[in-house]
């Protein structure tokens, strides 16, 4: 009975999947998992709305079927339709919701955008191998009394899914960030870039072990690892590039005047993240916000040039499924 019993919660716990990433799944046509958190919190009405289409022509350019995570009504969802569209960009009572939220959420049966934690999990138990979001999340700068570090680097060493990012936000402690990323086995390679990216900008400086040049040679080495089951995810680095990139002082300047102020306002924990981008969007006039659909259209770019496997002059990776 017992037996019997857990079972039944096995298969309620299945991916629900939309019809074009089924058809993907079933056919072997690449797919490129992304979160939805960027949707729901990231950016406003309606500029959530366009940086989802201007994402999704950018992957499907590729030839790779885009497949955003989400939960609803009890549901992990991979694959979103035009309905599903609309409420996680217009809706206002979208849960945030991280891996360790998923089994809660669950069961409250609501909406939730899903962070980078919470879509990695649900790529993997999909069987999807490459997810793409523009900036993870890291070790904070007053880590020494406030323990706060991103979830979202336990998952990329407990996944076995390439992850294709520009990097950690500047407000964060990136060398600290980098110090983990290594503790934990995770590969940190950087495409065109010998430098940790720190999301719209290029200079963190803290360098990298291992680049390529060639989006070809990095998709190899992305697959090398999870084929040879090496014990993490994989984390493939893209700089933005110099049209888009903000300049390092200002944001550092910006990054200063709201810590200071946060700590001042007494905000912490997980409210700290869209206090501090949103100080650093005033201080910036709106460059940074620009910034960040920018740095996101081109991330998700080449991680659909990872996923496909096709790069213009540099021949085809051949992606197979076991």
């Amino acid at each position: 009975m017992s037996c019997k019993w857990w079972l039944i919660i096995l298969n309620e716990l299945r991916v629900s999947v939309s019809d074009e990433v089924r058809n993907a799944l079933e056919e072997g046509t690449p797919i490129l998992g992304l979160e939805s958190n960027v949707l729901s919190h990231g950016l406003p009405f309606p500029k959530n709305v366009e940086l989802q289409s201007a994402c999704d022509e950018a992957i499907r350019s590729r030839g790779v079927v885009p497949a955003i995570t989400f939960i609803d009504r009890g549901k992990l969802c991979l694959g979103a339709t035009e309905a599903d569209l609309e409420r996680l960009t217009t809706a206002n009572n979208v849960d945030k919701v991280t891996s360790r939220d998923i089994a809660v959420q669950l069961v409250r049966g609501s909406l939730g955008a899903t962070s980078v934690s919470a879509s990695l999990a649900i790529c993997e138990l999909a069987g999807v191998p490459i997810f793409a979001s523009a900036g993870l999340g890291g070790v904070h700068r007053d880590y020494a009394t406030t323990m706060d570090m991103s979830g979202d680097l336990y998952e990329i060493a407990r996944r076995r899914v390439i992850v294709v990012s520009a990097g950690v936000k500047k407000f964060l402690d990136i060398p600290k960030t980098v110090e983990v990323l290594e503790t934990l086995n995770i590969p940190a390679v950087g495409f065109h870039t010998s430098e940790f990216p720190a999301f719209y900008c290029k200079s963190s400086g803290v360098k990298l072990g291992a680049r390529f040049d060639r989006l070809a040679d990095l998709a190899k080495a992305a697959r090398n690892h999870i084929e040879l089951d090496l014990g993490s995810g994989f984390l493939a680095l893209v700089s933005p590039s110099d049209e888009i990139a903000l300049d390092h002082e200002l944001v550092e300047s910006a990054v200063q005047q709201a810590l200071a102020r946060a700590h001042a306002e007494n905000v912490r924990g997980k409210d700290i993240t869209k206090y501090v981008m949103r100080f650093i969007d005033e201080k910036t006039n709106m460059r940074s916000r620009d910034a960040n659909f920018e740095v996101m259209v081109e991330v998700v770019s080449r991680g659909g040039g990872i996923s496909g496997g096709t790069f213009k002059g540099e021949g085809k990776v051949v992606w197979e499924r076991r």
